[in-house]
């Protein structure tokens, strides 16, 4: 088949084929790309075109299968999306059961902290008081409350990692 008959006899099915393809895939552009793409299938074997008595059939056979891989392809990408989607949604769900956990420990370790050191904790990181309005609470000087306060931290970042087996 030459160029002249290939234009006479496939390309003029184009508007049969496009239909064709969107009523498989309800998107023009993919099925302006199907087309295009069986045109181009079409074209390498249009040398064997003459042996075929139907070429309407053949080209919509051929647009068939070309939309049966894009509903494929599709439907791979939509599980692929999911899987991603999945994966992340487990990875900040692990994030925030771990967070949970770590305040778990964490609130278990202040609990057994001394009163003190206790009572300066939840006045500064709870209440949101500065050293001076905490000192001016307690009657107490602003670098006894800044010891105390550091003392705490150390002492709940230490139980921190012994609860871990951070080697601290």
């Amino acid at each position: 088949m030459d160029k002249k008959q290939f234009i006479e006899q496939v390309v003029s099915l184009k508007v049969k084929l496009k239909n064709y393809a969107f009523n498989m895939l309800s998107n023009k552009e993919d099925a302006d790309d199907v087309v295009q793409e069986a045109f181009l299938r079409l074209w390498d074997m249009r040398c064997k075109l003459d042996s075929h008595t139907n070429i309407s059939a053949l080209s919509i056979q051929v647009t068939k299968f070309i939309c049966l891989n894009v509903i494929r392809q599709r439907k791979l990408r939509s599980k692929l999306n999911d899987i991603s989607v999945f994966k992340e949604d487990m990875f900040f769900l692990e994030k925030e059961l771990s967070y949970k956990e770590d305040a778990e420990i964490i609130n278990q370790i202040i609990d057994n902290l001394p009163p003190m050191q206790k009572s300066l904790l939840k006045m500064k990181h709870l209440e949101g008081l500065e050293i001076d309005e905490i000192a001016a609470i307690t009657g107490s000087d602003p670098s006894a409350i800044r010891m105390n306060l550091s003392r705490a931290r150390k002492k709940i970042q230490e139980m921190y990692f012994k609860v871990h087996n951070y080697g601290k």
